[in-house]
């Protein structure tokens, strides 16, 4: 088991998560950046669910999308959605996570230009444009940081 220390975390939480790895029950990781593409990618796509940013299954459509459009940062490019499935699924190890590539496929479709500047079809509000580009930022912040969240 992995305790994930974080700056703000209490006294108590480390003193706990440290009787647990002197004990040889988990290994303590302290905030200290990651370097690994795959497991940053991981964690915020994780810290993106916990906080609940992802409205709807297909917000992991705006993920793929800035992933294509970043993909030498990524060091992965998805040339169609089932690949991402695949990728968050097989490579990441996150197979609980259950998306529909033609959910992804369907959303995709409806997007054009180039990010953080989208626009999408289909009467869309103001609001939930902003709402997924505001998701596709919050993952490659998160990402960026690379840091245990």
């Amino acid at each position: 088991m992995r305790v994930f220390i974080e700056p703000d975390d209490s006294a108590e939480k480390r003193m706990m998560a440290r009787a647990l790895e002197v004990n040889g029950l988990a290994v303590l990781v302290e905030n200290e950046q990651i370097a690994d593409v795959q497991t940053r990618f991981r964690l915020a796509l994780t810290r993106l669910m916990r906080d609940m940013v992802f409205k709807h299954k297909y917000d992991h459509a705006w993920v793929m999308e800035v992933v294509n459009q970043h993909a030498d940062e990524f060091e992965v490019h998805f040339n169609c959605p089932q690949d991402y499935v695949n990728y968050i699924t097989q490579n990441l190890g996150m197979a609980d996570v259950i998306v529909s590539s033609d959910s992804l496929r369907k959303e995709e479709s409806r997007r054009s230009g180039r990010f953080p500047n989208w626009q999408f079809s289909g009467g869309l509000s103001t609001v939930e444009i902003q709402r997924r580009i505001n998701v596709a930022k919050r993952f490659l912040n998160l990402f960026r940081l690379g840091f245990n969240l």
